[in-house]
């Protein structure tokens, strides 16, 4: 059977039989994954198979590289082929549905010199840091988890791991006090500060790992609803989804990744990442990068003296971004117990880790503090909402795998999918609130319009964590209902109809009574659309002319209506026609 494989038979029923037998006789322990990895032919046809005409199988085989590149061999023999070359020019061209696992195998080819590294070290240090001018701590071995174990559940298993110095935790905590500002006009200028200046100086991943921004921009959009401090943390949080999106995308490309062991490309002047991690792209993408960090510290330098001014004088015009923290600010903030950031921050690496925010969780969190908002008269801010909230669903589309989150039994799928339960009732009542409740008709017009937003929304955040076998256990009452709303919509149908047959398709799996309503509603309403068509036709008809097959089955069709209306004139019009078959 190998030898089959080895040879690459052109008859692909052959191969396929071949790889079949494989497959059963590993399931079976009749052959051991020992057996195959040294096996240099059988790795070289395995990636050849996908250059066949027709090429079936392929989820098959990727499978089985998944399986056989868990042995450090076989990840030797794919590097030595060429696998990892090969693989990322596959993932262009093959099935979206299928990139994940390709990126799986890739990603074991490019750790298999890092695992090596860990177990030759006596020490088992998870991680080689790359020291900086300034002192920094290096990290205690034996404390981070191995980024190469996989939860199944999510697609990406988290990013690397960033040490700072003192200058960046002084500046990200300065922020995180300006953002607990009892001065909504501080408030503003740090969430301005944010956008210009920290998310393009910083990695989005650190706002993850240090959640302590995000957990106050979280609840300045709770404490804040309708007012302009809640927009300026939309803003943020929407650049923050979008920043991660990005970088998501890049850790995904193999193309970019960096195999140097002994030197990194430094992210910039003051932080520290781990060894054989990939070139930032923040680096690479910004030609004056030092010449930006330099920016920034001179604009906090002015903010400083603006701030100094404006603490001297009431009737100072300072137009500073953000300010130093104070102990003021801290006791009388927003939100004073939000922030807990000091000099000290890099000590306890362990305590930040076990702080540090995933990417599905950094996106529900986001959900749940912004949903209930949506509940709002407000169509601005109403819009303003749906705009944060859409790179929101996409990248957690991109980081979990939703046939897998929902029969994990992992913490991190438990966590997540409580979460989501929540997330969907309350998507589910929002859309209710604007479909249901009684406006004037400026109104009206208004909420149709978050109404049918809102509504594409619910169904790509459904599409991207649930799928349809799922729906019959995991959609409650308040979404069901939702789903019932815009399947029968029949404006909502004819702008968006892709989106009403997939709310269909859920309301068929989560409450088929219904569903069975809603398909009697489309037979009753296509009735009408042929009876009127009949009308039409027989109104052209002559005693000479001859009756159409066509015309029959208009009849026939527009009976389905009829117990609705009761027009006694198409029943004569039946007649007629009938009787002149």
């Amino acid at each position: 059977i190998i030898y089959l494989i080895l040879k690459g038979h052109n008859i692909v029923e052959i191969r396929t039989r071949a790889v079949e037998s494989i497959v059963s006789k590993l399931e079976h322990g009749l052959l051991h994954e020992g057996d195959l990895v040294q096996e240099k032919q059988l790795m070289v046809r395995l990636l050849e198979w996908f250059n066949f005409d027709p090429s079936p199988k392929q989820q098959v085989i990727l499978e089985l590289l998944t399986r056989l590149t868990k042995h450090t061999s076989a990840c030797d023999v794919l590097v030595s082929i060429g696998g990892v070359s090969f693989l990322t020019r596959l993932r262009s061209d093959i099935d979206s549905n299928l990139r994940p696992q390709i990126d799986v195998v890739v990603d074991r080819l490019l750790h298999v010199t890092d695992l090596d590294l860990r177990r030759a070290n006596t020490a088992d240090r998870r991680y080689l840091i790359l020291q900086t001018s300034t002192s920094t701590p290096p990290i205690p071995t034996n404390l981070v988890s191995d980024p190469t174990i996989e939860i199944s559940c999510l697609r990406f298993p988290g990013f690397l791991w960033h040490s700072l110095t003192g200058t960046d935790r002084h500046v990200l905590a300065s922020t995180g006090a300006s953002l607990c500002s009892p001065s909504p006009h501080l408030v503003r200028n740090a969430c301005a500060f944010l956008l210009d200046v920290i998310f393009r100086d910083f990695p989005p991943e650190i706002f993850l790992q240090r959640p302590s921004i995000v957990q106050t921009l979280l609840t300045l959009i709770s404490a804040r609803p309708g007012g302009q401090l809640m927009t300026s943390g939309l803003e943020c949080l929407q650049s923050l989804a979008e920043g991660l999106t990005s970088r998501l995308h890049f850790f995904q490309d193999p193309e970019l990744y960096c195999p140097r062991q002994g030197g990194l490309c430094s992210a910039s002047p003051s932080t520290a990442i781990e060894a054989g991690a990939r070139c930032p792209e923040w680096n690479l993408s910004r030609t004056s990068h030092r010449d930006q960090r330099r920016r920034a510290q001179f604009d906090w330098r002015e903010v400083e003296g603006m701030e100094r001014d404006h603490q001297t004088s009431s009737s100072s015009g300072s137009t500073s971004t953000v300010h130093r923290n104070s102990t003021h600010s801290l006791s009388h903030g927003l939100n004073s117990g939000t922030w807990n950031s000091s000099t000290g921050d890099e000590i306890d690496v362990t305590a930040l880790q076990r702080m540090q925010m995933t990417s599905p969780h950094f996106c529900l969190a986001s959900l749940a503090a912004t949903l209930p908002s949506m509940k709002t008269d407000s169509t601005r801010l109403a819009l303003n909402i749906l705009q944060a909230i859409s790179p929101l669903i996409h990248l957690l589309g991109q980081t979990i795998r939703s046939d897998k989150l929902w029969t994990d039994t992992s913490t991190v799928a438990q966590s997540l999918r409580s979460q989501l339960s929540e997330i969907l009732e309350s998507v589910g009542d929002v859309v209710l609130y604007h479909y249901n409740m009684i406006w004037s008709k400026h109104e009206a017009r208004m909420h149709r319009l978050v109404f049918q937003a809102m509504s594409a929304l619910a169904i790509k955040l459904l599409q991207a964590v649930l799928p349809f076998e799922q729906a019959a256990t995991e959609l409650k009452i308040c979404l069901s209902r939702a789903l019932f709303v815009i399947a029968c919509d029949e404006p909502m149908r004819m702008a968006c109809v892709d989106q009403c047959e997939v709310a269909q398709s859920y309301l068929e799996q989560c409450n088929p009574d219904r569903y069975d309503v809603i398909m009697r509603l489309r037979k009753v309403s296509h009735s009408f659309t042929h009876t009127h068509m009949f009308f039409q036709d027989y109104k052209e008809l002559t005693n000479n002319k001859k009756i159409s097959i066509e015309l029959v089955e208009l009849a026939e069709s527009s009976l389905d209506g009829l117990a609705y209306h009761c027009e006694v004139l198409h029943i004569n019009n039946i007649v007629q026609v009938i009787s002149k078959v």
